[in-house]
């Protein structure tokens, strides 16, 4: 018994402890941050998010720290992981905004229709699995209210169950579309920022294949399909290539 005291306040010890430390590294990188030692402060926001990982608010000031530093590809790197963890931070949203302008690649993307931009807010209100416990209780509650229609002998309490079952059968219909179209943007829909100061974009992933645009740091890609060498991206307007992975760093 005895034992086991020593170890549940070894835990506590070591928690408030590494609780302490990482409080204090974001002290410490902040203030840098204040008082312009922008590398030092850059040095600790990278710390922090390597031994402690990855945090909206670490990766907003990192953006910050360096924009100051006038290194966009990284700055607009960092925003996006921000926004990846928080959608709605609108510092974030705006800084990022500030950043883009500073590219030498402007590129109209492709504008996404109402309906396309209200159905992608929809599923980035909640993440996959809430969406999903979601689905599996009016999938649930349809059950229930069939069960009600089959064995209900009071009328007015069938029609419940009727009604009942067909509204919940049909959210649950929906239910399930915005859950996979939420997993399949978090699993399989990835984003990688180009880091290196030029890339080209390429017809096949090959040397020798075809050159079609000269792409330049900073600019946002989709990625389509990936290996160790190369890399299938989309542009912001629609046009794919080829590009080599090492020049890019995945959001």
């Amino acid at each position: 018994m005895a034992g086991m005291r020593k170890w549940i306040l070894s835990i506590v010890v070591l928690t408030t402890l590494q609780a302490t430390a990482q409080d204090s590294l974001w002290q410490a990188a902040n203030i840098a941050y204040e008082q312009g030692f922008y590398k030092n402060a850059d040095s600790l926001y990278t710390i922090l998010l390597n031994d402690h990982g990855p945090s909206a608010e670490v990766y907003y000031n990192l953006g910050n720290t360096c924009y100051k530093q006038e290194d966009w590809p990284r700055a607009i790197l960092n925003y996006e992981r921000c926004l990846q963890i928080d959608r709605r931070h609108k510092d974030a949203i705006f800084n990022l905004e500030l950043s883009n302008t500073h590219l030498r690649d402007r590129i109209d993307p492709i504008e996404p229709s109402l309906l396309h931009l209200f159905w992608r807010d929809l599923c980035h209100l909640l993440p996959s699995g809430t969406w999903g416990w979601i689905t599996l209780f009016f999938a649930w509650s349809s059950l229930g209210f069939l069960l009600l229609l089959l064995f209900s002998k009071n009328l007015s309490l069938r029609k419940t169950g009727l009604y009942g079952m067909f509204s919940a059968a049909a959210l649950t219909i929906l239910l399930l579309a915005i859950t996979y179209a939420a997993h399949y943007q978090e699993e399989r829909e990835q984003y990688a920022i180009i880091m290196q100061p030029s890339l080209i974009l390429k017809s096949e992933p090959s040397e020798s294949s075809t050159n079609l645009f000269v792409l330049h740091s900073g600019l946002k890609l989709r990625i389509l399909d990936s290996d160790d060498s190369w890399s299938l991206v989309s542009m912001p307007d629609g046009n794919t290539g080829w590009v080599q992975t090492e020049a890019l760093e995945q959001i």
